[in-house]
């Protein structure tokens, strides 16, 4: 018998856009977030920013939150200290010590924590931001551009990934009243921008979404209320990728119901803006019976894990066959569960790692989770929607 799915509303307010709203409410007190989250990432970069004064901030593995906080204690007067949780260790820093080199901030890094003087922005010469690894290091130097005394000029350079992201903190940052030009790649946010907007309805998440459907999908339907149309989010996009599969979904106002599905069909789907689609998309098309193409996201490797060789293990175990590219992945779907014993997998300490295998089990596939506390950093309630011990039990 399979486990059950008893998924409750609503979903907590979207990881990605809360995180942004505490950097711009670090700057005007008086900015209410309508919404909640008690995703790690957020209660983590909260807890740093209700005391600027601080000299030790303890910001977990969140890449998110470090480089959001690392640009905002760089505008705070004193010396102070972020201290990188273990995985985060092993993510990409350079592109953000190249920006606070530019501004003219003093730092010392080890890797283990980063140690920087605040104070004011050199903004004599252009910033020139990589955008080819992460979108974020852009992302944070827009979210901390408010009330500057010179006008900020920055030049983006590199492959342009994650382009949906850049395109929520623009719109999120201009319905909050800043104002700036936008030419190709080059920005200008003149000097001395505030908030016209004192209070934020912050939309729910929709990676956490995605993950509730695909699951609804092929486990006799689920409804999600509190659905933004439109939405900020590229990953809203996830709909639109359930249709193409065969998934039949209906809307009303900000209510989605996904409809049951028997059998998923295989995808040819770009994952440039949304790569944190993969995990859980991979899942679906190993359902499906024919060839789906996973392509345009080589940033995948540089997640909270290597995904593309995460997303490999789990589908070793599962006998699927696949192939791994430099940007994603080829997966030879079969709608027949091709596991019949049971078998360990592994989350590597990423939450969407967690997801997929989850959406794995419920379709049949007898795993053992090892690693779920990883989900803490985005969706704390996710366990609570399956059975009891769910992550360890086998069900036939």
């Amino acid at each position: 018998m399979k486990p059950s799915f008893n998924f409750i509303n609503p979903i907590e307010s979207s990881k990605s856009l809360y995180n942004r709203l505490l950097i711009c409410q670090s700057y005007f007190s008086e900015l209410e977030i309508i919404g909640n989250s008690s995703a790690d990432d957020v209660v983590q970069l909260k807890n740093a920013l209700s005391d600027l004064s601080q000299k030790d901030f303890f910001i977990g593995d969140g890449g998110t939150s470090f480089r959001f906080l690392a640009l905002r204690l760089s505008r705070q007067p004193g010396s102070h200290t972020i201290h990188l949780g273990t995985a985060l260790q092993k993510r990409p820093h350079e592109d953000l010590l190249n920006i606070l080199r530019q501004l003219g901030v003093t730092f010392s890094f080890n890797n283990e924590s980063l140690i920087l003087s605040g104070g004011a922005w050199n903004l004599e010469n252009e910033i020139i931001v990589d955008k080819t690894t992460s979108s974020q290091f852009l992302t944070s130097l827009l979210l901390n551009a408010w009330s500057l005394d010179t006008d900020l000029k920055i030049k983006c350079v590199g492959s342009n990934f994650s382009t949906s992201y850049t395109n929520m903190t623009k719109k999120l940052l201009s319905n909050l009243g800043m104002q700036f030009s936008w030419e190709n790649d080059s920005i200008t946010i003149p000097k001395s921008q505030t908030l016209s907007k004192l209070t934020y309805s912050c939309e729910i998440d929709m990676s956490s979404a995605f993950v509730v459907a695909a699951i609804g999908a092929i486990a006799g339907g689920v409804r999600i209320t509190s659905f933004p149309f439109p939405s900020l989010q590229g990953d809203s996009v996830f709909l639109q990728v359930l249709q193409f599969m065969g998934v039949v979904y209906r809307k009303q106002k900000d209510v989605v119901d996904v409809l049951p599905c028997n059998k998923v069909r295989p995808i040819q789907f770009n994952l440039k803006d949304t790569p944190d689609l993969f995990p859980v998309l991979a899942m679906l098309c190993a359902f499906s019976d024919g060839q789906s193409k996973l392509f345009g996201a080589p940033h995948l490797r540089s997640k909270e894990s290597d995904r593309i060789e995460s997303v490999s293990h789990l589908l070793t175990k599962m006998n699927i066959s696949h192939e791994k590219l430099d940007d994603g992945m080829i997966i030879q779907g079969n709608s027949e569960v091709q596991l019949k014993q049971v078998v360990e997998v592994q989350t590597f300490n990423d939450h969407r790692i967690a997801f997929a295998a989850a959406v794995a089990k419920m379709y049949g596939y007898p795993l053992l989770i090892q690693g779920e506390d990883s989900v803490n950093k985005s969706f704390p309630a996710f366990w609570s929607y399956f059975p009891t011990n769910f992550t360890k039990e086998i069900f036939t």
